[in-house]
């Protein structure tokens, strides 16, 4: 998962499309070009924002714009500021007014949508390419010159707390909050990505610009473009939008080491079963042990003949439901298992995960389980990348968590793992004691 730097030599190879007066411009507006896999297009323009982009004939295109910034990259004193602005910007800039975005864009038929995570926030629409660039200039406008509207700010306020509120009964949302911040007590990946209330009702106009004038700019932005368009109309579309002058390089808060606290925690409630986590600190997004991990959590977890689900849910009913998952994030992600069980099984749950854990450890997998695990890895790859907003989707998360080439090669250095990899990780990140947190219900 090592970022290749190897740029085509001369920029011009991805400019030349343009022609007439448009190629002066356009040389002067791209700094560099890069030829990716599967027709894709990487440009690196002046202002230090990255364009991924891939022609698809089929009368849609999906365009997404991630930036490299999300609760990661907040303080206690803000948190939740990002997922706030992710509302705000769909109220419209100084100039299309509020719902100008949404009318825009969904008054013809597209889809308008943004997304929140600790590592990145996420802006996009799908739309027909007859109404593609009219939907450009609208999103891009409101990116550039947000509104930030004192009126809609108090309106957004109520929305987002009531979100809060409602996640606060949603056990299965609490349960994952919990075991992040259990998990990374000394990082900032332990705060919800949605904040708290005490934080959101204390937040001003002024810190909200100031912050979005800080963590939105250029350098941190990437624009992934999937569909029916053409290279020679995007570049002078998207330049207008943009400062003449050269932009800053990103080069604060790319990495941090995450620490991880291992321990148990018990948390009753208003819970009509117990709601079971336990997680492991696992691999960076640019670790070479991501492909065995990944093949590894899909053998212990997914599906129905998977060996956790197999056992000790349908064999030995242990639980109701069961899922695994790995987190591939900027910095060290989770390894997790999660259950919804009966509150009386949840010791003999974690003695039972502890030892097929072990066993794995101490023995390895069978052929049959890894050839198994191996085909749902690569249809699910597959399936995840047949429309245009999954292609662009997976070009703008891979560029914004370490690099694009990530995608485009993941399912060439999946193959390349065997058994003997997936005990090799199973030992590095599951043999020691994991953090483990369980909601129980009241006076279990």
């Amino acid at each position: 998962m090592n970022i290749s730097n190897k740029i085509i030599g001369v920029a011009v190879a991805g400019v030349m499309l343009l022609a007439g007066s448009s190629l002066l411009a356009a040389q002067d507006f791209v700094k560099n070009t890069e030829a990716g896999k599967n027709g894709v297009t990487k440009f690196v323009l002046r202002s230090g924002a990255t364009v991924l982009a891939k022609e698809i004939p089929n009368g849609l295109v999906s365009f997404q714009v991630w930036y490299r910034t999300g609760s990661r990259d907040e303080q206690d004193n803000n948190n939740g500021i990002s997922h706030f602005i992710e509302h705000l910007i769909f109220k419209g800039s100084a100039a299309s007014g509020v719902s100008g975005l949404s009318r825009l864009i969904e008054g013809r038929g597209g889809n308008l949508n943004g997304a929140t995570s600790k590592d990145f926030t996420n802006f996009h629409f799908e739309t027909a390419k007859e109404y593609f660039y009219v939907s450009l200039d609208g999103m891009m406008d409101c990116l550039s010159h947000p509104a930030f509207d004192a009126g809609e700010i108090e309106k957004e306020r109520k929305v987002v707390i009531e979100e809060i509120v409602r996640g606060d009964d949603d056990p299965g949302r609490k349960l994952y909050e919990e075991l992040f911040k259990l998990s990374y007590s000394g990082h900032p990946y332990r705060r919800e990505v949605i904040g708290t209330k005490d934080v959101l009702e204390k937040l001003t106009r002024a810190e909200i610009t100031a912050y979005y004038k800080a963590k939105y700019s250029p350098d941190r932005m990437i624009i992934a473009v999937a569909g029916d368009f053409k290279f020679a109309e995007l570049l002078p579309a998207l330049e207008k939008h943009f400062p003449p002058e050269e932009g800053k390089p990103l080069t604060e808060g790319l990495r941090m080491k995450a620490s991880f606290t291992p321990g148990r925690e018990e948390l009753s409630g208003s819970y009509g079963q117990g709601y079971y986590g336990s997680a492991w600190l696992g691999p960076a997004a640019d670790n070479a042990d991501t492909y065995a991990m990944d093949l590894l959590v899909t053998l212990l977890g997914s599906g129905r003949s998977s060996r956790l689900y197999s056992r000790l849910k349908e064999k030995e009913q242990l639980c109701y439901a069961l899922d695994t998952g790995y987190s591939t994030m900027r910095d060290e992600g989770l390894i997790y298992v999660t259950a919804e069980l009966l509150p009386d099984n949840r010791g003999m749950f974690d003695k039972r995960l502890l030892e097929e854990l072990k066993e794995i450890c101490s023995n390895g997998v069978d052929a049959k389980d890894f050839a198994r695990a191996l085909a749902i890895l690569e249809n699910s790859y597959i399936f995840s990348h047949e429309t245009d907003s999954q292609i662009a989707g997976d070009l703008g998360y891979n560029e914004a968590i370490i690099s694009y080439k990530f995608g485009q090669d993941y399912l060439d250095n999946v193959r390349k793992v065997n058994a003997a990899d997936l005990k090799r990780v199973a030992v590095k990140y599951l043999s020691g004691v994991p953090a483990s947190v369980c909601l129980i219900p009241a006076g279990k």
